[in-house]
């Protein structure tokens, strides 16, 4: 079982605060260094994804970070 979640926290600046939480309920006998890859991978295409999302729906939102 594998879940993440994003959180978005307006701040009193105007700006937001983005979190993104990943976690596994079960331990899985899978070595870390197989499954560390995969987790990654999924974080990435979320975050592009989570991106290309805002630039499209708020495109004139400044976006910080590459």
């Amino acid at each position: 079982h594998f879940e993440g979640s994003w959180t978005f926290t307006a701040l009193s600046n105007g700006e937001t605060q983005v979190i993104y939480t990943v976690y596994s309920k079960n331990k899985s006998s899978i070595p870390k260094w197989i499954t560390d890859p995969i987790v990654q991978g999924s974080f990435w295409r979320s975050l592009r994804d989570l991106r290309h999302l805002a630039e499209t729906t708020a495109p004139n939102a400044k976006i910080v970070g590459n």
